[in-house]
């Protein structure tokens, strides 16, 4: 939840969301931030690029422009697992939903980690629930 929501901040430029399971009326403003807007998209561009041409290039779909930060960390002495993560964002010019998929101790050697997930539900949701990705 705290990485959902510090990627929902960045998305916001420096407004601190509540989080909701469903949104049943407008998001609350808990905090705002006096950081420059100019650095908030510093960030924003970075997480884009990091979909069109970096780790997270699986999630750059035609259909909507997700904005994302991957990340692995292998885990014990003899590195048997990692520990899989996705956070990130969309759409990416007007962002209204964000996103954390974290996959521990996953063994090694399978290819199957939070991005995976992600691009998953992306596909899934360009099926059944396209209103989202608008």
């Amino acid at each position: 939840i705290q990485a959902v929501r510090s990627t929902a901040f960045l998305a916001n430029n420096g407004k601190l969301i509540r989080p909701t399971l469903q949104l049943i009326e407008s998001p609350k403003i808990e905090r705002e931030t006096n950081i420059g807007q100019e650095k908030f998209k510093i960030i924003k561009e970075g997480m884009r690029m990091a979909v069109t041409e970096g780790t997270a290039k699986p999630l750059n779909f035609p259909f909507v422009k997700i904005a994302a930060k991957t990340g692995t960390a292998e885990v014990g002495v003899l590195k048997e697992s990692v520990n899989s993560w996705i956070l990130g964002f969309f759409p990416h010019d007007n962002p209204k939903y964000a996103f954390a998929v974290v996959m521990e101790r996953r063994e090694s050697l399978n290819p199957v980690g939070g991005l995976f997930v992600m691009v998953n539900l992306i596909d899934w949701m360009h099926i059944n629930t396209p209103e989202y990705l608008k």
